[in-house]
């Protein structure tokens, strides 16, 4: 069953390393994949536009987020209970 959520500019999703039990699909906005570097910078991977889904992996193979996420503006996504 999937459920909504609004997230503000900047506003982190999750963190590398956190449980993954969701994946997400944007409905409208930007999510930056990125990894968080030792020395506080940010190493980005990927930019997520509308309609892409991201955060499946973790729970499918049930491991822990192997990056972090976070809206670039505001932004509005599907939450997909994966558990």
């Amino acid at each position: 069953m999937a459920r909504s959520v609004s997230l503000e500019p900047l506003q982190i999703l999750f963190r590398e390393g956190d449980e993954a039990t969701n994946a997400y699909v944007i409905v409208s906005g930007r999510i930056e994949i990125y990894h968080e570097q030792a020395d506080g910078g940010v190493e980005r991977i990927a930019v997520l536009q509308p309609g892409a889904m991201f955060g499946e992996m973790g729970p499918m193979d049930d491991a822990p987020r192997n990056a972090s996420a976070r809206a670039l503006e505001k932004t509005v996504l599907n939450i997909i209970d994966m558990v």
